[in-house]
């Protein structure tokens, strides 16, 4: 009984795990739909609007980690690999999705755009004893 309290007690708080929850879906549905409604109402530029969101997103965390007063130190080699696979991931993923968000609905653009960043992951992972 003493173990399985002492794993219980390591646990969030239901309302903390019902936030998060709320938030990650609040913003993933209302990034598909904000990016359908820049490129196919307001036409603009499929690869500035979604550059101007993802610079704005890493600006956010950059505020985060100065806040939290956490230092932003990565070995040359890994930052190297970093940058790669945001080209890949920004380019390949984002960028085709937003050009294609002008022809079909916000939804479907929700649910295609899940699979290719998750099979980048696997990929990216596999092999090297990494969690996916």
């Amino acid at each position: 009984m003493d173990n399985r309290l002492s794993q219980l007690e390591g646990r969030p708080a239901a309302w903390k795990v019902g936030t998060a929850f709320a938030v990650m879906y609040l913003s993933w549905g209302t990034t598909f739909f904000a990016i359908r409604e820049g490129v196919h109402t307001y036409a603009l530029p499929p690869a500035l609007f979604g550059g101007v969101r993802v610079s704005l997103a890493g600006w956010i965390l950059l505020g985060f980690l100065h806040l939290r007063r956490e230092p932003l130190l990565l070995p040359t080699r890994e930052l190297l690999w970093i940058i790669l696979a945001g080209l890949f991931l920004f380019v390949g993923g984002n960028g085709l999705l937003n050009v294609a968000m002008d022809k079909m609905p916000s939804g479907v653009g929700a649910v295609l755009g899940r699979p290719l960043r998750s099979g980048w992951r696997f990929w990216n992972c596999s092999g090297r004893g990494e969690s996916v």
